[in-house]
């Protein structure tokens, strides 16, 4: 969501940008861009320019308003996700021995963490970035400000975590090998439990709307509210 309009990537090759403007009545979506990096994964905004992670290797900057996209190669093998911490974007790269990488205003890549195997999409909570590792089945957070790895979290039912999500007070993370959700508290870091989400639900992405989390269950095509 940015400037009161919706962004929604199309996992194409090139990749693609979509807008809906919720105040307009129901229609087609209109296309932005269609001259994204191959096979666009996450987005994000820094407030100015939108910014996608594209599987391919590369990462896209593309103005809202005229959908003028510029297509950045980097120091990246798979960018998976991307999130802003109010200064700077933070893309994973989803390799084994995998990486969070900081990037400046221009999409130059100016710091590397190495963080867990395969890690996949990150959240930021107003201090920290919270990175699940697919791969390694852990969580690592690290601290926006400087980039230090504050802690690497295991157990608390992370089985193949896949997306971090933040309401708030607590950031949950899927794990798709789990059929379950974790939870922590953002704060100190102290792990509040493990939920299921039904058998073989596959949970995937999340997000907060600020008073639930919602959960999308690949396995079963259903959207729960926790």
């Amino acid at each position: 969501m940015a400037r009161g309009r919706v962004y929604v990537t199309g996992y194409t090759s090139p990749g693609r940008l979509y807008v809906i403007d919720p105040t307009s009545p129901p229609g087609a979506v209109v296309t932005l861009s269609g001259t994204l990096g191959d096979f666009p994964d996450d987005i994000a905004t820094d407030g100015r320019f939108i910014w996608t992670a594209n599987t391919s290797g590369t990462i896209s900057k593309i103005d809202p308003d005229t959908g003028a996209t510029t297509t950045l190669p980097g120091a990246f093998i798979q960018p998976i996700g991307i999130v802003f911490d109010g200064a700077n974007l933070w893309v994973t790269d989803y390799v084994q021995s995998g990486a969070l990488r900081k990037l400046d205003s221009n999409g130059n890549v100016i710091q590397q963490v190495l963080v867990g195997n395969l890690p996949r999409l990150p959240v930021f909570d107003g201090s920290n970035i919270w990175v699940p590792n697919t791969g390694s089945a852990s969580v690592t957070v690290v601290r926006a400000r400087d980039g230090a790895i504050v802690a690497t979290l295991t157990g608390n039912g992370l089985n193949a975590p896949i997306q971090a999500a933040f309401d708030g007070q607590y950031i949950l993370v899927t794990n798709q090998g789990g059929n379950n959700v974790s939870l922590w508290k953002a704060t100190d870091l102290t792990p509040v439990g493990t939920f299921s989400t039904g058998l073989n639900t596959r949970p995937f992405g999340a997000c907060s709307d600020g008073i639930n989390f919602w959960i999308t269950l690949v396995g079963t095509n259903q959207l729960a509210r926790f």
